[in-house]
């Protein structure tokens, strides 16, 4: 309602809304306006009301229209109805009529994405997950529920703002496109950007596993791993493994079918995804095997190869052995058993040894007889106690040794060896057995049978010898030691006599001579007192020798010089301590030089004399004489290092990438300029790797290329500089060159070293690769830049000069008819004109010419149509006028304005005014005429201007009429000024205008309406009234959509627009819309600023899509993940990680591979564990296949071996075979040599001269066996070997004694071969240990009736007979 002027009334007042700048109130006296009407300007009548157009003179202070409430008349201020708003106090609405309500006055319908209750000072936004597409609405139930499958993820939305996310559903009402709640479940996947409910995710794939939230090509389905099978809809930890006897070395199996069965030969545990291994020996592994030991070789056969495919492939066990199942070397049967036909399976096929027969060796086939003098035992229970009793010898046999015959006891079954027949007992037979000898075959009383006795004892012959006693007759006991006895018959020790000071007597109760007489002198390195029996007794301890240089000249011991040692007693003289060792004074054995040391002369001292191994060496053990040899390539080794690859960075180390270590290298070498290495343990300057094309090596020691190849220059490969090859003239080259390229067509370069080539200047051409010159286009062509060849000028145009970039056109007034001219041909003939190109000197209707247009005339060599006008006053109406003549005179009554018209011009021009005489239609020399004047208007045939009307404008001259001041435009005086920016003006506005309001601006001039304001964009914010440009960014850590008004929206205001960086975004300043982490980093922290704010991914952790609040989850097993991976199976390295490689594992959430340890081993990639090491093969640490280390011959690798002599065979055993698994493999020395150390291959050698070796002997000179007893037993069962005694000799590689042969004597312990021959007079029938042997048994004095010449065939006594009688004489008569 407004008001005009009949009464002033202060109690009646109009407020113009919209004007908080001029804010003009009007009273008036009562008399009303209806409702939407104001006075006019005079006031003096209603007109509708336009805001801002009351003049300033009227305005007066009135209150404003609180908000919520609209003031159609002044007096009321009813409530906005619901579904419109009225903003708060002092903000501007706009105009346009369709904002507002009809009848309300001022109040705001409410926008779409908003509901207004009744009375709203301001618009309520519809909540995330909701959305309003209508204005108007009233309250909170018209925001609807977001669609399905889409998101509304802000407040205040009109539609839905995004798609749902692949990998999730958005069921009606989803505030976020990837809610974990709505992720598409583990074994599903989601692919479609629409899904609205959980079972719409499809299953899985087969061959691929799904976890929570696949989809897209974000989180596509993971191919199922090696050694297993995934059914559709496989979630993570559901795949399925290949069965036990089966294995797959490929990703994305869909079903247990897709395993391939385990090949012959090999065994597959399950999930395998290599074969796991070879069959073990012993076995066999038909196709599809799941352990190496499933299918033994049946009882009977045996199998010493691994991987063995086929129950065929096992051989029959051998005669001598027995096989049980799942034999890999045959056992032989034991001491004192045979088998004499092949296929035995068990132990108790084997043939217990008969009497009278042995069988000494393992494995024996078929036994052999004793020979007489000889008796084997056989277990037999009738032998009658007492006389097992009288026997009371021991015998082998038994497990614990010896055991005495009783009436408890019995012997095992089956002999091993054969015993000499025992004192007391002779044994005539050659198979005579124990129950034979002790029931049959018993010396008489008064006699003695020795050991061995193979003859019916004779009365003579057997009689008790010398240096014995005799009490029985079943036994020559010897004088005891310290004594002696030189007659025969001796019946008890009293009759011998005592040992004489300085000599010794001394028997070992083993030999059968006794001691006749004092046995020797005391043997250098021991002392004899008086009545001395055993000759070492009182020795020279070790660490001293035995010296008799005295004056006394007896014998004593000295303490071993410095540089010496005694390392046994007795010692004559000290042994000089041998090299690569140290003895101090009084050492019993030398000390071994430390390792890292070694000593290279003998004698030393001390410790301090061993040298230290030199640098470029090693010195692996103690006690060297030298070096071990050189550093091993690959390696230095910086002083006392042990071992030729030292890893310690002490004594060395591996050498660093960037150099090279040849054999014996104390130092790293550097790799040279041009070269590179990034590996260490390079072993030669070859390995270091030439620089490659583009790129430069400078200085040594380099890891990496140094760079690029500089442009300009090109780098062919080994470059030591960046500038290895200059460019040369006519070529360019771009960083990381490895050859120049010639310019180009239409380019060239004069210069040298230069990286891109000039453009052909205008002028010239171009027409070959490579030039260092231009070549200058010709007259008649013209060559634009980067020309290759000159073109002719085309008609219309020549060229009169060389290098020229363009042709002129033809001259004006000239013509140029045919292509490449260097010159104009000639000139236009009259009554045409010629234009600039002209082709012809005639033409008609073309462009660069024509005949000569009305009102002009054209002489020959006209170059324009308007050249030659008529002069002002004529006219001329005909064309092609060749001359001035052709001009007529303008009519009177018409204007003539310009030169040139073909008819006369008429009447003055609107705008214009013409005072007469004018010769043109707008004259404006103010005499004959003028422009209308601003202000003014002047109608067609004016003769002066007109003022314009009051209420209208003329901001120009010239003008017919005067215009109402348009919207946009603010007038005063008649005069329209803009309206200015950060404003809008309305329709007739004045000197008053309207701000802009918050979250909007206006950056132009001539703004008319409210709503053209425009909203601040997206990213920034309008914080103020009448901004002509936004206030300024959104602060970091904040995004603001369109139409924000504050920096940092709360995104719970409902007056701002945007809110806090939310998690797993960065928003640097000015974000309209948060940017997720890139891929590899994920935030769990609002307000991130910047990109660098988002964590990378921890190292083991992979970050698989962007915008992630948390890490995806762990690296995948068979992988691992450095830090800022983003993807559980890195493709490699420039991804952050990347496949396990081989000799190496990954366990999952792996951070950088782990090395295979010793004893395992991998040779595959992409593993989460190593392969334990097969049976018969050593895998050290790092290990890529086991088969590259066979175990060696002497030493035997069960599964899961170290290193090459972890298990060596003992000492004693031998194993000749490499890839042996068990101790089993190990073999006991041959009888007759003897194994020294552990590990052999082969037997160290054959047992010294004067020892036997029985079986397993570990050394030369064997000690644990007592040899031969007095019974004439072997003891015992488990002893190696011993010292041959007297009456026996043992050649070098003996197995057992032998008996001294008939016919000689063997007179001392430990002979390689007899004593000599039997002395003449007697006979040595065998054992004998002595020439003159008297016992009866070894021998005796030649008999009555006989001779004895002591030649060395002779065995017994030779009988006269008639032709043996040369040399008896007379005594024939008496034979």
């Amino acid at each position: 309602m407004g008001f005009f002027p009949t009464l002033a009334s202060l109690g009646h007042c109009f407020w113009a809304q919209m004007r908080p700048f001029s804010a003009v109130n009007l009273c008036f006296s009562p008399q009303q306006c209806s409702a939407g009407q104001q006075p006019n300007p005079s006031r003096t009548h209603c007109v509708p009301f336009t805001p801002a157009s009351l003049p300033a003179e009227d305005t007066r202070p009135c209150q404003p229209c609180p908000a919520g409430h609209f003031c159609p008349d002044g007096l009321e201020v009813p409530p906005c109805p619901a579904g419109s708003f009225k903003p708060k106090e002092g903000v501007p609405r706009a105009s346009s009529s369709s904002l507002y309500l009809p009848g309300a006055g001022s109040c705001l319908k409410c926008p779409a994405g908003y509901f207004c209750p009744a009375g709203a000072s301001f618009p309520v936004p519809c909540q995330p997950g909701t959305h309003n597409p209508l204005p108007g609405q009233d309250e909170a139930a018209d925001c609807r529920a977001c669609p399905a499958g889409r998101a509304c993820t802000q407040a205040g939305l009109a539609q839905p703002d995004t798609e749902c996310s692949a990998g999730y559903v958005c069921p009606t009402g989803s505030a976020s496109p990837h809610a974990p709640s709505n992720a598409c479940p583990p074994g599903t996947v989601g692919n479609h950007l629409d899904l609205f409910d959980k079972s719409q995710c499809e299953p899985c794939p087969a061959g691929f596993v799904c976890a929570r939230g696949t989809g897209g090509q974000q989180k596509p389905p993971s191919p199922c791993p090696v050694g297993h099978y995934c059914p559709a809809g496989t979630r993570p930890a559901g795949q399925l493994r290949c069965a036990p006897g089966t294995w797959s070395n490929r990703s994305s199996l869909a079903s247990a079918q897709e395993c391939s069965p385990c090949p012959a030969g090999w065994f597959c545990v399950g999930a395998a995804p290599v074969p796991t291994g070879r069959c073990s020996s012993g076995h066999y592994c038909p196709q599809g095997s799941w352990r190496s030991t499933q299918f033994p070789c049946p009882a009977g056969t045996f199998s010493t190869r691994l991987g063995r495919g086929r129950v065929e492939d096992c051989s029959a066990c051998p005669a001598g052995a027995f096989c049980p199942p799942g034999t890999s070397k045959p056992v032989l049967c034991p001491l004192g058993s045979f088998r004499s036909a092949p296929g035995a399976a068990v132990a108790a096929d084997c043939t217990p040894c008969p009497g009278g027969h042995h069988c000494p060796e393992l494995g024996t086939v078929t036994p052999r007889a004793c020979g007489a003098g000889n008796f084997s035992v056989r277990s037999n229970p009738s032998i009658p106690p007492s006389l097992q009793h009288k026997a009371g010898f021991w015998h082998k046999g038994s497990s614990q040794g010896r055991l005495r015959l009783g009436a408890s006891t019995r012997e095992e079954p089956g002999s091993a060896s054969c015993s000499p027949c025992r004192v007391g007992h002779f044994c005539a037979r050659e198979n005579t057995s124990l129950e034979v000898m002790l029931l049959a075959m018993v010396c008489p009383a008064g006699l003695l049978c020795p050991r061995g006795q193979a003859q019916v004892p004779d009365a003579t012959a057997n009689a008790c010898p010398r240096g014995h006693f005799c009490p029985q007759g079943d036994a020559a006991h010897p004088c005891p030691n310290g004594t002696y006895g030189e007659q025969r018959g001796l019946s008890s020790a009293a009759g011998c006599l005592p040992c004489p000071a300085g000599k010794f007597c001394y028997t070992d109760g083993t030999e059968p001579s006794g001691i006749p007489h004092p046995t020797g002198q005391c043997p250098a390195g021991y002392l004899c007192p008086p009545g001395t029996g055993f000759p070492f007794s009182f020795p020279c301890m070790p660490g001293s020798f035995w010296d008799n240089s005295s004056t006394e000249g007896q014998g004593i011991c000295k303490p071993s010089p410095a540089g010496h040692f005694c390392d046994s007693p007795a010692l004559t003289e000290p042994k000089p301590c041998p090299a690569g060792f140290y003895c101090t004074e009084g050492s019993s054995k030398p000390e071994p030089c430390p390792e890292g040391t070694f000593g290279d002369r003998q004698g030393l001292s001390g410790p301090s004399g061993c040298s230290p191994c030199a640098r470029g060496s090693y010195c692996a053990a103690p006690g060297q004489t030298g070096p071990s040899g050189p550093c091993e390539a690959g390696f230095f080794c910086q002083g006392r290092a042990l071992t030729p690859w030292p890893m310690d960075g002490v004594t060395g180390a591996v050498c660093p990438a960037g150099s090279y270590c040849p054999p014996g290298s104390a130092f790293p070498i550097p790799c040279p300029p041009g070269t590179f290495s990034n590996t260490s343990g390079l072993r030669s300057l070859q390995e270091c790797l030439d620089c490659p094309p583009g790129l430069y090596c400078g200085g040594t020691n380099n890891q990496a290329p140094s760079g690029l190849c500089e442009p300009g220059y090109f780098c062919t490969g080994g470059a030591k500089s960046a500038l290895q090859h200059m460019v040369v003239e006519g070529h360019y080259s771009l960083a990381g060159a490895f050859k120049p390229e010639p310019c180009p067509l239409g380019t060239f370069q004069p210069g040298r070293a230069q990286s891109l080539c000039r453009d052909c200047p205008e002028g010239t051409f171009c027409s070959e690769p490579g030039l260092a010159a231009p070549q200058d286009c010709p007259k008649g062509h013209f060559c634009l830049a980067g020309s290759s060849v000159p073109l002719p000028c085309p008609m219309g145009t020549y060229s009169d000069a060389e290098r020229a970039g363009s042709c002129k056109p033809c001259p004006a007034g000239m013509f140029c008819s045919r292509a490449g001219l260097p010159e104009p041909e000639g000139h236009c003939q009259p009554g045409y004109y010629c234009t600039q190109g002209s082709s012809t000197s005639s033409p008609v209707g073309f462009p660069f010419g024509d005949l000569c247009p009305r009102g002009h005339y054209c002489p020959a060599g006209t170059g324009h149509p308007k050249e030659m006008p008529c002069p002002a006053g004529t006219w001329n109406g005909q064309r092609g006028a060749q001359d001035v003549t052709w001009c007529l005179p303008c009519a009177p009554g018409f204007f003539c304005n310009v030169s040139g018209q073909d008819a006369p011009g008429g009447l003055c021009a609107r705008g214009y005014y013409c005072t007469g005489r004018t010769k043109t239609a707008k004259p404006e020399d103010g005499v004959t005429g003028d422009l209308c004047p601003r202000g003014h208007f002047c109608p067609a045939g004016s003769a002066a201007p007109s003022p314009c009307p009051s209420g209208e404008y003329s901001n120009a001259t010239g003008q017919d009429k005067c215009l109402p001041c348009p919207a946009g435009f603010h007038c005063s005086k008649g005069f329209r000024r803009r309206c200015p920016p950060g404003f809008y003006c309305p329709q007739k506005t004045g000197i008053s205008f309207y701000p802009c309001p918050p979250g909007t601006y206006n950056p132009s001039y001539g703004l008319s309406h409210a709503e053209r304001c425009q909203q601040c964009p997206a990213g920034l914010f309008c914080g103020e009234w009448g901004l002509s440009s936004p206030s300024g960014p959104c602060w970091p850590g904040f995004f603001c959509t369109a139409g924000a008004s504050v920096p940092n929206p709360s995104g719970a205001s409902n007056t701002s627009s945007g809110g806090p960086c939310p998690p797993g975004h960065f928003c640097p300043a000015g974000t309209s819309i948060p940017q997720p982490c890139p891929v590899g980093t994920y935030s769990d922290r609002l307000h991130n600023g910047q990109d660098s704010s988002c964590t990378e991914c921890p190292p083991g952790q992979f970050c698989g899509s962007p915008g992630l609040t948390a890490p995806s989850g762990p690296c995948s097993p068979g992988y691992f993940c450095q830090p800022g991976a983003s993807s559980p199976s890195p493709p490699g390295v420039w991804q952050k990680g990347g496949p396990c490689p081989v000799s190496h594992f990954c366990p999952e959430g792996t951070s950088s591979p782990l090395p295979c340890r010793a004893g395992t081993y991998n040779n595959l990639s992409r593993q989460a564990a190593c392969f334990p090491c097969a049976a018969g093969y050593f895998c050290p640490e790092n290990t890529t296949s086991y088969s590259t280390n066979p175990c060696p011959a002497g030493f035997y690798c069960p599964k899961g071996t170290r290193f090459a002599t972890e298990f060596p065979c003992p000492r004693g055993y031998y194993n000749p075979d490499p890839m042996s698994q068990s101790l089993d493999s190990c073999l006991p020395c041959p009888p007759g040599h003897y194994c020294g150390q552990e590990g052999l291959p082969a037997a160290s050698g054959r047992c010294d001269p004067g020892w036997f070796c029985v079986s397993a002997a570990w050394t030369s000179r064997p000690f644990d066996l007592d040899n031969y007893t007095s019974a004439n037993c072997l003891c015992p069962a488990t002893a190696t070997g011993g010292k041959c005694t007297a009456g026996f000799y043992c050649p070098q590689g003996s197995p057992e004694p032998l008996p001294c042969p008939p016919g000689l004597f063997c007179n001392a312990s430990g002979l390689p071969v007899p004593s000599g021959e039997c002395a003449a007079g007697f006979y040595c029938a065998g054992g004998a240990v002595g020439p003159k042997p008297m016992d009866g048994v070894t021998g005796n004095i030649c008999p009555v009736g006989s001779y004895c010449s002591g030649y060395p065939a002779l065995k017994t006594p030779w009988h006269r007979t008639p032709e043996t009688l040369t040399g008896c004489g007379s005594q024939v008569a008496g034979v």
